[in-house]
């Protein structure tokens, strides 16, 4: 049969598509009596005529129908229609665990152990009652992002209930291969409770560090399923250095490849989670105070810019006994998108600015200002002297109703006064002759200057501008120069001439084309492949391709947008000027925007070569602390005025 949004299968009114799979689709429903939305599990026809996938299907349904807990999803019916059946169950809000760490990479472990606490807490569950899982794993956990993270674990398709016969094919495995247990592997019939513990400690794994622990670029399952019985757990912090102590033997334990050394049920490892949160040493970090100052409110937004400044606080304090300095920058991200990859000590970053500080301080006074012409003297979109382009000030709608991510809603109108923007992404050779150093491993010169964390950019903006003579931006206590970005109040003076990184605002409007209501998904294009350079790009297979090995394109190689602005989809992420915060598009100031002004992570924007098309529209918003850098992180450069 053929599903479609509108149609309807007895009470059921269908909505719209949720995903698709080999074992069939799910689609959004409306039941017409009650007006209660739910989602309708539908197997695939060709399936269907199978009577042991059917009775897998039917299983499922009795399971969870049975099980009554706030963290499993709830089934309604379960029914055969024209050549297939459906599966009618709740419909869980949110996103899936998979889709969040491709979002946000690592999840922080202050948010990271409440979640793992609600999985076990529903093992607990199940397991008391003699079923296990079989298939636990990010994408089957569901987490609510507006409602404190509220977890629901799903697809109970492949469970078993102990001490009964399980229906399957002689000799076929069940369950995801880079989270199925080793016992899973080796002797798939004689499975108990401690299968779901291994299958959720990889899920905590891949949590703490944003990707799995086994070489995700093979299509071999022998070779998958040989890592997951013969290779060690690597060290997370090798990935992401910001894991405490205490939280470590508590993923290995879980991880044990011998059943004997793993732990034995949930009950323990949610006792081990608690006592680790409640102990002496390992307090959540200090949050930073509230800093007094202008807000977005109080910013005149005048044509001219006049006087116009805006703060952000400093970051708020690492604990420094959870960041072993040992540990080397991250290799690599995420293979399936939004990966915020992975930080340094702030230590480091300001050991790196007083060697550049001391290196550079001669050179403010070298170059010329480029004259430039005046805006109105310039249409919109058009290339001006040092690579700049001319946006003209405008209103459109920033944000997006249909995305999946909370935080691209509500769409609200913005305007905005004209600026300046770069035509590229900073490149590696504008980068060094300012800097010095190159940012990353990579030396082609019309690279983007990737591996740069917020606080670099921020130098790089100021040191080019005294360079050439202009107004630097941004300052500390009045000072322009400052021993360290991360040390104070950074204030941002937008009526100055110099460079600076654009705002959030500033960097939709211009990757939307300085129109109002854009209509395409991507920056110039409603097709990926003609405008950006990301993960599945024609002629990159990311199973036969090492992730390891995916680097950025030259600048200007894909088509332009209308504006004549290129890469603003993929290649690189491009950090901006604010702040994050989550529901800030509810409280968004209508002009000018400059961000919430408090928080302790920054905005990158735009996607990049290693993220997936759904991680490289105009809307998406990534995040993460100013310290961090990665090999996809860079920045375009703006300007207010001449």
């Amino acid at each position: 049969m053929v599903i479609e949004a509108g149609m309807m299968i007895r009470d059921y009114r269908i909505i719209s598509l949720l995903g698709s799979g080999g074992m069939g689709e799910v689609w959004l429903a409306e039941d017409d009596n009650i007006q209660r939305k739910l989602a309708i599990k539908v197997l695939n026809p060709s399936l269907a005529a199978d009577p042991g996938l059917v009775e897998r299907f039917r299983q499922e349904a009795r399971l969870q129908a049975n099980l009554h807990h706030p963290g499993i999803v709830g089934i309604h019916s379960f029914f055969a229609y024209e050549d297939t059946y459906l599966l009618c169950m709740e419909y869980a809000e949110g996103v899936t665990l998979k889709d969040l760490i491709g979002k946000i990479g690592p999840v922080p472990y202050e948010r990271a152990v409440p979640i793992m606490l609600q999985i076990l807490r529903t093992l607990q569950f199940i397991h008391a009652k003699d079923i296990i899982h079989r298939d636990i794993k990010p994408s089957n956990i569901m987490i609510d992002t507006e409602h404190n993270d509220a977890v629901k674990v799903m697809d109970f398709g492949i469970a078993k209930a102990m001490g009964s016969m399980f229906k399957t094919r002689t000799g076929t495995t069940m369950g995801s291969p880079f989270y199925m247990s080793p016992e899973q592997i080796l002797h798939g019939n004689r499975l108990d409770l401690r299968t779901d513990i291994f299958s959720l400690g990889i899920t905590f794994f891949e949590m703490l560090s944003g990707r799995l622990p086994y070489d995700v670029s093979t299509d071999s399952e022998y070779n998958i399923q040989k890592q997951i019985v013969e290779t060690p757990l690597p060290n997370p912090r090798s990935y992401y250095p910001h894991i405490p102590d205490w939280v470590m033997p508590i993923l290995f334990r879980m991880c044990e490849k011998d059943e004997a050394r793993r732990w034995q049920n949930c009950t323990d490892i949610i006792n081990a989670f608690e006592a680790g949160m409640h102990s002496g040493g390992s307090q959540p970090p200090v949050q930073p105070q509230p800093v007094a100052g202008p807000t977005p409110s109080v910013i005149p937004a005048t044509p001219a810019y006049s006087g116009a400044a805006y703060q952000r606080p400093a970051p708020a304090p690492i604990i420094q006994d959870s960041i072993p300095p040992q540990y080397p920058m991250p290799p690599k991200a995420n293979n399936k998108g939004l990966w915020i990859g992975l930080g340094v000590g702030a230590g480091v970053l300001m050991l790196l600015v007083v060697i550049l500080v001391a290196v550079f301080s001669n050179a403010a006074s070298e170059g010329a200002t480029e004259e430039i012409a005046a805006p109105e003297d310039i249409p919109q979109g058009q290339e001006i002297a040092a690579g700049l382009v001319w946006v003209s000030g405008g209103s459109f709608d920033m944000g997006s109703s249909s995305s999946i991510f909370p935080d691209e809603k509500p769409v609200h109108r913005v305007s905005l006064n004209g600026f300046y923007i770069g035509k590229y992404e900073l490149t590696i050779s504008e980068f060094q002759e300012i800097m010095g150093y190159y940012p990353a491993h990579y030396r082609v010169a019309n690279y983007p200057a990737t591996g740069v964390t917020w606080y670099q950019a921020i130098q790089y903006c100021n040191q080019r501008s005294i360079r050439e003579g202009l107004q630097a931006c941004y300052s500390i206590d009045g000072d322009t120069n400052p021993d360290g970005w991360d040390q104070g109040v950074i204030n941002c003076d937008f009526s100055a001439n110099g460079y600076r990184l654009p705002t959030e605002a500033e960097w939709e409007y211009a990757a939307k084309e300085g129109t109002a209501n854009s209509q395409t998904t991507y920056s110039g294009s409603s097709n990926i492949n003609n405008v950006g350079w990301y993960l599945s790009n024609p002629g990159i297979d990311p199973t036969q391709t090492d992730l390891y090995d995916l680097g950025p394109s030259p600048v200007g190689q894909k088509n332009a947008n209308n504006l004549g602005l290129y890469d603003m989809t993929g290649n690189a992420w491009e950090w901006v000027w604010d702040t994050y915060g989550e529901t800030y598009y509810a409280n968004s100031p209508g002009e000018n925007p400059y961000g919430p002004g408090s928080g302790n992570t920054s905005v990158l924007r735009g996607g990049s070569f290693d993220s997936e098309r759904g991680f490289c529209t105009v809307t998406i918003r990534g995040f993460k602390e100013p310290i961090s850098t990665h090999r996809t992180y860079g920045f375009r450069i703006c300007r207010s005025r001449t």
